[in-house]
């Protein structure tokens, strides 16, 4: 049974308490990788707002900002493969913008991280804190922790403190991604 993996008040709405073996039991917005984005979008509009952000085109993306339509994040981001005419999910992420309140977002994450913690026993936990590298100036810190299962699969929660010369909003991320999309970004996807 998929558990959803979204943020409340006090943290994440599961529909059962027991551990997750399978980050595809987990859910963002109700969407899972491994899940075809064809249940939630039509072709069209997986097209049409169908993104490439990475110099080689195997993986596309696809976005959506609409707080409206959200349960609980502002936006949310998925990656499927490009010639995949069934538009299986390689990752999720919902985002959450803060705008000017780093506090807020660090507790959302806290609150967020004890939740994952507690449902997802058998991963490793990694947190790392820093300048943003897409920020030359170094004025722009994020507070990054992730959950790695033995298979690969990642979880990770981030907030992102955007020093004014980037003019981005801030945000807190909540990060679903299997271990073969996590290789072609780290080994293919700028080549």
């Amino acid at each position: 049974m998929k558990k959803l993996l979204g943020i409340l008040v006090l943290g994440l709405f599961l529909i059962t308490p027991s551990q997750a073996d399978d980050i595809r039991d987990l859910m963002i917005e109700k969407i899972s990788v491994g899940d075809s984005l064809l249940n939630f979008y039509s072709k069209e509009q997986i097209e049409h707002n169908k993104d490439f952000i990475y110099k080689n085109k195997k993986f596309a993306s696809f976005s959506e900002h609409n707080p409206s339509k959200f349960e609980r994040f502002d936006q949310i981001q998925v990656h499927f493969k490009n010639n995949d005419n069934k538009y299986k999910i390689y990752s999720i992420t919902g985002t959450i913008f803060f705008a000017n309140d780093m506090p807020g977002c660090m507790k959302k994450k806290d609150t967020v991280i004890n939740d994952i913690s507690d449902l997802v026993k058998n991963a490793k936990r990694k947190d790392e804190a820093g300048k943003h590298q897409y920020d030359k100036s170094g004025k722009s810190l994020y507070w990054l922790n992730y959950f790695i299962f033995d298979s690969g699969d990642k979880i990770d929660t981030s907030c992102t403190d955007w020093s004014p010369p980037i003019n981005w909003r801030d945000r807190f991320k909540l990060s679903i991604t299997l271990k073969e999309l996590r290789d072609f970004i780290n080994f293919e996807a700028y080549k």
